[in-house]
């Protein structure tokens, strides 16, 4: 802003004075995100619209304020920076973190998270097929002069038909849950290596 002091004496003559006024708005905008949001698929489809999903709260003491998301998904990728809300927004299977931002016109900003999971669970398209039951039952005879075998314990086979993040761990005898990577998928399935391990 620009003020202008004008002053003309009793000649005639004009003397004027610019101030020039600067106002810094240093104000952080404020956010609250809508609680976490957990909707079921319905339909046996990989991803939906949930209605269950609120609006988030923001005010700043300036007018023009903006507001944007980004997500966050199970695999680790983010979307790009998206203008509006997420309400409306089709989530796949899984987990997301759903981070908004607001940004006032001054560029100061503000920002909160939340977790929206949507969950397959009346119709899963997330299919384990076990090892038949001839596999199912492994008979060996120790090793000479050991009192133990070596065997090769067969695994399961993993059809992922919408690429959900997934962990796959075992168990002998009820001991201590082993965690273990699975190999890359062919498309949408997923077969597990053998265990070979050594049983008394």
């Amino acid at each position: 802003h620009t003020v202008t002091w004008t002053i003309v004496d009793a000649s005639g003559n004009v003397y004027t004075c610019d101030i020039n006024i600067t106002v810094t708005d240093d104000q952080l905008p404020t956010i609250t995100c809508p609680p976490d949001v957990e909707d079921e698929i319905t339909d046996g489809g990989c991803d939906m619209v949930s209605d269950e999903l609120a609006e988030p709260e923001f005010y700043d003491n300036c007018p023009d304020s903006t507001l944007s998301y980004q997500l966050t998904f199970e695999d680790g990728t983010t979307s790009a920076i998206i203008a509006g809300s997420a309400s409306g927004y089709t989530f796949p299977v899984g987990k997301t973190q759903v981070r908004y931002i607001v940004i006032d016109a001054s560029g100061n900003q503000a920002e909160c998270e939340f977790q929206v999971w949507i969950k397959n669970i009346a119709a899963p398209q997330f299919e384990v097929t076990c090892p038949d039951a001839t596999a199912s039952d492994i008979s060996v005879s120790a090793e000479t002069d050991l009192c133990d075998a070596e065997v090769t314990v067969p695994a399961p086979v993993i059809d992922n038909f919408c690429v959900e993040s997934f962990t796959v761990s075992y168990q002998i005898d009820g001991g201590a849950s082993v965690p273990v990577t699975p190999p890359a998928a062919v498309g949408t399935v997923t077969t597990l290596l053998p265990l070979t391990e050594r049983f008394e």
